[in-house]
């Protein structure tokens, strides 16, 4: 009887926190702009396979409780996630070498924008032996 008792606080707790609070951390994927940051994207050929998605996005965790609530297959068109100032449990997720998970790739390279001042190449267009004219 106590092991029943015990079985079903234990659910109405999790019921309390995980519904009624919605006190978890989510992970989604948000847009990215390439030009700006090192964004994810999936290592894949949309020619090869029609589901291939290659549009740039990072990641964001935040926790459930601070997310309005939406239904994105309704009429009304969701707000992309974001992180507020005062939130602490909030965070964003570039693009890095430690960060990849399997079959993705970082769509951009800071190094690779950075002018050479005496021609306006970038240090990309100079490896590739292009000049500007």
């Amino acid at each position: 009887m106590i092991l029943l008792i015990i079985l079903i606080s234990s659910a109405v707790y999790k019921y309390w926190v995980f519904v009624a609070q919605r006190n978890f951390i989510i992970t989604s994927e948000i847009s990215c702009d390439p030009s700006e940051e090192s964004c994810f994207v999936w290592d894949c050929t949309p020619e090869e396979d029609p589901e291939c998605d290659r549009e740039p996005y990072k990641y964001i965790s935040k926790n459930a409780k601070n997310i309005a609530v939406c239904d994105p297959y309704g009429e009304q068109e969701c707000e992309e996630l974001f992180c507020s100032p005062e939130e602490a449990e909030c965070e964003i997720t570039t693009c890095s070498e430690d960060e990849l998970g399997d079959g993705e790739i970082c769509a951009y390279e800071p190094e690779a924008l950075i002018e050479d001042v005496d021609t306006g190449d970038t240090e990309a267009d100079v490896s590739a032996g292009e000049t500007a004219n």
